[in-house]
Formats: C-alpha cells, structure tokens, sequence
C-alpha cells in the first residue's frame, strides 16, 4: 500500500493522499503513463482493510459508471503540448448538481456493464463516440456521501487527436445534461498551489460521528472546446470538488505514482 500512501491530505473513502509536487507530465509519452496506471492501481481488497466501515457496498445502492478522457497534444499550438483532462461544464437546467464541473458519466442500466455505461454516458453527453477511447481501466468505486449509491470511474486516453480543432469537430451535446466541454492540463492539476481540501462532518449509519477531508482543485488555465452559454462571465478559476475531485486525486495516484 506504500504507493497510494501520500503526505498531504486524507479523503473520504479511499484514504488516499495528493503530493505529485515531482510529478511531470512532459518528456514521457502517453502509453507510458497507462503502463503506470495498470501496475498502481489501487487494489478495493487492500482498501478495504485500511477501513472496512467504508467499504461500498455490493447490493442494495444505485450504480454508476464515469469517465476520465485523457487528451494528449504532442504539438503545441493554439494549447501547449502536453496532457489535458477532458471535463464537463453541466447544465443549468440539471435538478442535481447543475453548473457544476464533471466528468461523463451516469446511471448503469439493466444488462450493461460498468464499462458500457461509461462509453454509452460519453457518447450521450458529449457525442464522443467509443471507437476513439482507448479505455485503460477502472479505479475503485467511490461511495457517495449519502451512501444512496457508488460510482465506478475509468481512466480512457482519446486517440487520433492532434489538437483541440480536430477533438471539438467530435463533439456533439447534450444540451439537456451538458453546456460546455474545457480542457484542463494535468500539469495543472499536479501544480500543490491548485490543490486544497475542506473537512465535511457525517454521522455514520450507526450514529458514530466521523469526518473526513474532501479534495478540491482551483484551475485557472483551461481551454474551452464548447463554451457554454455563461462562458463570457464565467471566473477566470474554475472550482472541481466532490465526486470528481475525488476521481480526478485517484486517477492522477495511479497515472503519476512517484
């Protein structure tokens, strides 16, 4: 468990710490990272022995299956080179968690696999067909805080995409679910001065009080693909927390490890 173990900040579920202040996104290509990705993947098992009271669980929760697109532009024009994540700007209009910053995603359906739901919310949401992810994995479910259900996020890389020209010219929305689509640079993301946390009380369904630390990402560079429709007025820093800061601080222990 000495990977996933870091010297900064404890959230909720996986207990799992941010610290990527050597991390680098330049100089090593995409393929590499996935290889990363696969050998440090967190294991539920050994999670679950750092704090069974916490462990999802298996029956009885609505599932749903999301999906962190990694774009990687290897030369720099209108964006600089490098790696971005792709994230969604939700719509006004949504009755939970409207104008908040996600990643694709939703409810499972009957017959379908995790997997299959996350490919089918991208391509409902975004237009993103699966024929252009190369799907590297999942990441271990995440409980919600409620405990009403567990989200299960993959890790995708998006392929034959040399900039963000070519990627807008894939996507369609959802208008209903989605307003807009940016991308932000992991290099951003690893930056310590983007990264903070705040602490939550909850009571546990026994009625023991706990607390615990959510993680919380300031961005202020980030490239529009589809503006939305507050764009013009939108801050300049872009705020991701909840669930996906939660996926974002998972995916990122796996993909940069050291």
């Amino acid at each position: 468990m000495r990977h996933i173990l870091r010297n900064r900040t404890i959230f909720p579920f996986h207990f799992i710490y941010h610290s990527f202040s050597n991390a680098k996104t330049t100089g090593e290509p995409l393929f590499a990272r996935r290889e990363n990705f696969r050998k440090f993947i967190p294991q539920p098992t050994l999670q679950n022995e750092l704090n069974p009271l916490l462990t999802p669980p298996s029956t009885g929760v609505r599932k749903f299956a999301t999906m962190v697109i990694l774009v990687d532009f290897p030369i720099g024009g209108k964006e600089k080179a490098g790696t971005y994540v792709l994230l969604t700007h939700r719509a006004a209009k949504m009755k939970k968690h409207a104008n908040e910053i996600s990643v694709p995603g939703g409810a499972v359906e009957p017959g379908e696999s995790l997997e299959e739901a996350a490919l089918r919310e991208v391509e409902e949401e975004i237009g993103l067909r699966g024929e252009y992810l190369k799907v590297w994995g999942e990441l271990p479910p995440i409980l919600f805080r409620n405990s009403s259900g567990v989200t299960t996020p993959f890790v995708s890389s998006l392929t034959d995409c040399p900039s963000s020209t070519s990627l807008c010219s894939k996507l369609i929305l959802q208008e209903d679910e989605v307003q807009g689509v940016f991308l932000v640079s992991l290099s951003e993301l690893l930056d310590q001065r983007r990264f903070t946390s705040f602490r939550m009380n909850a009571p546990l369904r026994d009625g023991l009080p706990f607390f615990y630390k959510l993680p919380v990402f300031v961005v202020e560079n980030v490239i529009p693909l589809i503006p939305s429709s507050t764009e013009e007025r939108a801050p300049k820093r872009r705020v991701i927390w909840g669930i996906t800061a939660i996926t974002l601080n998972e995916a990122l222990n796996c993909i940069f490890p050291q």
